[in-house]
Parts: structure tokens; C-alpha cells; sequence
């Protein structure tokens, strides 16, 4: 059995931010909210757009893991305006 490698430049934190969406496109999720969600035909584009932008994002990132407060599961938090995991705020 082989382990599972990960591909990506980027750290794990950063790599999940990089979801695959409808018609085989990616975008980014979870950036500031003053910048947009961008969609990239192919993810290894995805992902030289955030490490590009990695120096300026960083520090302006407030990602973690937060216990959702109205169910206390633990979820990855997009910041701190995001305090309800995905099925409490009914997103799929």
C-alpha cells in the first residue's frame, strides 16, 4: 500500500483552499472577504495564483479550526466572521 503524497507546493493549510467546483473548474475559497473567489481551469494554476499571493495573504488569514457554535463540532474555520460549521448554516 502506498502512502498518499501530496503534490502540492503549498502547505496543507493552503492546498485545502483549493476546491474542485462544477464543470471541472477550481477555485480558491476562504481568501479575505475584499478578495474574490478566483476559478482556474487547472488546479497546479490554482495553486502558483496562492503561493504568488501567499507573502500578502498570510498575514491577513485568520484560519483555524473553531468549535461551531451552535452544534460544538470542530470545523475549519474561513475566519472570525465564520463561527457555524457548513450544515449549521446549511451550505452543502
Amino acid at each position: 500500500m502506498r502512502a498518499a503524497c501530496n503534490s502540492s507546493r503549498l502547505p496543507e493549510h493552503w492546498a485545502s483552499m483549493i476546491r474542485r467546483i462544477e464543470n471541472g473548474m477550481f477555485q480558491i475559497v476562504g481568501l479575505p472577504i475584499d478578495v474574490n473567489d478566483p476559478t482556474f481551469r487547472y488546479r497546479d494554476k490554482a495553486e502558483d495564483w496562492l503561493a504568488e499571493r501567499l507573502p500578502d495573504l498570510a498575514p491577513r488569514m485568520k484560519r483555524g479550526y473553531r468549535p461551531c457554535m451552535s452544534c460544538q463540532s470542530t470545523f475549519l474555520s474561513e475566519g472570525p466572521h465564520n463561527r457555524r460549521c457548513d450544515p449549521c448554516r446549511g451550505v452543502e
